[in-house]
């Protein structure tokens, strides 16, 4: 996938804009490289890149914004979500071996491109919602009926035994709704 090479080799000093679009593709070579258990299946996002190049230092202001297609935590129905981020990301010159810190890219000396699908990629994943569920009453009503019937609405089997110390903490709850 070269579409998301940026050679800033040829670049002249200064600023610099750059826009790449996400889509099915994108998530597909994810998908086909090795990630299992991928959370998106889809996705239509657009990505602006502002590339400001300087004599040791390349300096990304990215952001982005779009859907992505993921499954619900709660009933496994397709989600659409919405997701927008931001983030400044600095490009140092050196070997690929330092010690990396948080938001700064190694950039070996002999290179003249960098890759940005990976980055790309983990920036999606970063912005979103540690919980994937739809908005209230929007899951598949006959998931939720099955979930319903498994949980045996939260009740205990009455045929199953329970340490009488748990007896004490089941009570506690019940005048609290």
């Amino acid at each position: 996938m070269r579409d998301f090479e940026l050679k800033f080799s040829g670049l002249s000093i200064g600023k610099h804009q750059f826009d790449y679009e996400l889509n099915k593709t994108f998530f597909d070579f994810f998908q086909n490289n090795g990630v299992e258990d991928e959370l998106i299946q889809n996705g239509s996002l657009v990505f602006n890149v502002d590339l400001d190049k300087k004599d040791n230092l390349l300096v990304f202001d990215i952001d982005f914004n779009g859907t992505v297609d993921v499954s619900c935590d709660v009933c496994l129905d397709d989600l659409e979500l919405t997701i927008t981020g931001e983030s400044r990301i600095l490009g140092k010159y050196g070997e690929e071996d330092e010690w990396q810190e948080e938001d700064v890219l190694v950039i070996p000396s002999k290179d003249h491109k960098i890759d940005l699908k990976n980055l790309f990629y983990e920036l999606i994943h970063l912005s979103l919602p540690a919980k994937l569920v739809h908005e209230e009453g929007k899951c598949d009503p006959v998931m939720l009926k099955k979930l319903e019937e498994y949980n045996n609405n939260g009740d205990v089997d009455s045929t199953e035994e329970t340490d009488p110390r748990w007896n004490a903490l089941k009570d506690l709850f019940k005048d609290k709704n």
